[in-house]
């Protein structure tokens, strides 16, 4: 709602359309989640790495509440597995903090991990997330792919 003047006492009130360029976020319920998770291992046959990775992908998204790019952009040295924290930046005041993974979720980016060495292990590629040697643009491709279904 926007208020308007016409002259010194007299208001006018104009509603004003709201914008629907960005749609509202959808919440996903657990059984959507999982559902979504369990169809993203289908994604490419030829490429069993992929489905893992986009299924790995959407879990850390879903539990940390990180930002499709943030998690793409997420660099092997951005993760510990050891402690169980991942590295945050923060753009504002450009420190680095780190943040926590739930047990879960560390369990998850472990058991990925172990199926991303065994398939690429001499990979110089520093993205965390791989499921083609070259990593992260595929990662990302598929996952563009994968959302308008998810609609």
């Amino acid at each position: 709602m926007r208020l308007s003047t016409l002259g010194p006492s007299h208001w006018i009130c104009v509603q004003l359309p709201r914008s629907r360029a960005i749609a509202p976020p959808r919440i996903l319920s657990d059984q959507e989640l999982q559902l979504l998770m369990a169809a993203s291992h289908r994604v490419s046959t030829d490429l069993h790495l992929r489905g893992q990775t986009l299924s790995t992908l959407i879990g850390l998204l879903a539990s940390t509440g990180l930002r499709s790019g943030e998690a793409l952009r997420l660099d092997r040295s951005d993760v510990d597995l050891a402690t169980g924290v991942r590295r945050s930046a923060r753009a504002n005041s450009g420190k680095t903090g780190w943040s926590p993974f739930t047990r879960s979720t560390l369990a998850a980016l472990r058991e990925y991990t172990r199926h991303r060495d065994l398939a690429f292990p001499a990979s110089a590629d520093p993205a965390f997330f791989s499921s083609a040697p070259a990593a992260a643009d595929s990662a990302a491709a598929a996952c563009l792919r994968l959302s308008p279904s998810v609609r």
